[in-house]
C-alpha cells in the first residue's frame, strides 16, 4: 500500500502526470495512482485527462500557464471598461 501525502502541491501532481504520461500509462490509471497517494482532493479525472491531452499536445511544462482558467476572468480591467469609466468620469 502507497504513503497517503498530506501536503502536496499541484505543480508537483502534475509532475507525477507527466511522468506516468512518458511511461504510457493509461489515463484511469494515473488519476488512481494519484488518488491512492494524494487523496481525493488533489485532482479529478477530468483534469488528469485534461493534463494528458495537453502532454501529448506537445505542452512540456507543469506550471498553470492559464490552463486551469475557470473561464472567468481574474480582472475586469479592459480596454473597452477603461474607455467607459473615462466617459463617465468625463460627464461629471
Amino acid at each position: 500500500m502507497a504513503r497517503r501525502l498530506e501536503k502536496w502541491s499541484r505543480i508537483e501532481v502534475r509532475a507525477v502526470i507527466r511522468f506516468l504520461w512518458a511511461k504510457n500509462a493509461a489515463e484511469s490509471k494515473i488519476h488512481r495512482q494519484i488518488f491512492e497517494v494524494y487523496m481525493d482532493k488533489s485532482m479529478s479525472s477530468q483534469q488528469v485527462a485534461k493534463w494528458c491531452r495537453s502532454f501529448q499536445a506537445g505542452r512540456e511544462h507543469v506550471e498553470n500557464r492559464n490552463m486551469e482558467a475557470s473561464g472567468r476572468p481574474s480582472s475586469s480591467r479592459t480596454d473597452i471598461n477603461t474607455a467607459r469609466v473615462e466617459e463617465i468620469i468625463q460627464r461629471d
